[in-house]
């Protein structure tokens, strides 16, 4: 072999080891999802829905990772603070992320640390009471608030939560006096409710769906702009006569700085599960709507939002902590 020869190759060896490796296409490891709820909760139900469903079209598993606390914000701030790679999302909530920055200083921005991705469902939280309570319709709760000692109290998944803030909105537009008993998510808040122990729960149609059916749970009314599909005998609280009709959602976000190709392949995936019909079936049980959306269609959600519920809390007069 010539001298020549032997240069060409050294400096092709060279070049080879000296080139950066070739980026792997994503993903190409698991994915954690955190929620940031108990397990068996509602939000917990919804990211079980899709997580299974996005890992067979990624062909990685999506690991759910239930970091709860201080009403959802210790698991969406782990999310926040996460490599913006794409191997960390988190479930955000109207609580998490448009009520949250009303209630108390974050350690988080929803609008500045997080890449929305796209949102998955939305729709309206239930009230519900237990059967024999004799409470059926709104003016049979302001009725029993305002004859009761010491006021109705009312189960939530928790302080700061979408229930909580309902709660407390309901107390300012209706005047009645309502006691909040916050539990550690909505699957302990509807165990006690179920048992007696409380009167009233708000809380989200994934976890009162079933009571509901099996006739356990009384929906009252719904908390959104329209009545729920699967309980359409039961009308929201802007028909009974309270003016609230704002809507509950659910959405997949990133850390910001994530790549735009990768939050445009976890939109595309995401839509493409919202579109199967399990998917929907499932949503229908759930009484929730999932439609296609793109991710700049949920910023402009998340900003909206953020807006619309800080003038209710202000006027509710709810307090930060």
């Amino acid at each position: 072999m010539t001298s020549t020869t032997w240069t060409t190759l050294a400096a092709l060896l060279l070049a080879i080891t000296a080139a950066p490796a070739l980026a792997q296409p994503y993903p190409s490891k698991p994915i954690r999802l955190i929620v940031p709820y108990p397990a068996g909760g509602g939000t917990d139900q919804i990211a079980r829905m899709v997580s299974e469903r996005m890992a067979a079209r990624l062909g990685q598993p999506m690991v759910i990772d239930n970091v709860s606390g201080g009403g959802g914000i210790v698991g969406t701030e782990a999310a926040a603070r996460a490599a913006p790679d794409g191997y960390t999302l988190v479930l955000g909530t109207s609580g998490t992320i448009a009520m949250g920055p009303h209630l108390r200083k974050l350690p988080y921005d929803p609008t500045k640390d997080f890449a929305p991705v796209a949102q998955i469902t939305s729709g309206g939280l239930v009230l519900v009471t237990h059967p024999q309570s004799g409470i059926k319709n709104m003016a049979d709760l302001i009725a029993a608030a305002n004859t009761r000692q010491g006021g109705l109290p009312y189960a939530t998944g928790g302080v700061g939560t979408g229930g909580h803030i309902i709660g407390e909105s309901l107390k300012y537009l209706t005047k009645a006096p309502l006691v909040h008993v916050p539990y550690k998510g909505t699957a302990a808040a509807s165990t006690d409710l179920v048992g007696g122990h409380v009167p009233m729960m708000i809380g989200d149609t994934q976890v009162s769906m079933p009571y509901i059916t099996a006739g356990r749970m009384t929906a009252i009314a719904v908390a959104g702009t329209q009545r729920a599909e699967c309980l359409p005998n039961v009308p929201t609280l802007k028909e009974q006569g309270v003016n609230f009709d704002l809507t509950y959602w659910w959405g997949l976000m990133a850390p910001a700085k994530t790549a735009p190709a990768i939050v445009e392949r976890l939109n595309k995936e995401l839509n493409a599960v919202l579109a199967l019909p399990e998917t929907q079936a499932q949503l229908r049980q759930f009484c929730q709507d999932g439609a296609a959306r793109s991710a700049e269609a949920y910023g402009k959600t998340i900003g909206d939002d953020i807006a619309t519920w800080g003038k209710l809390i202000r006027a509710a007069g709810i307090q930060p902590e």
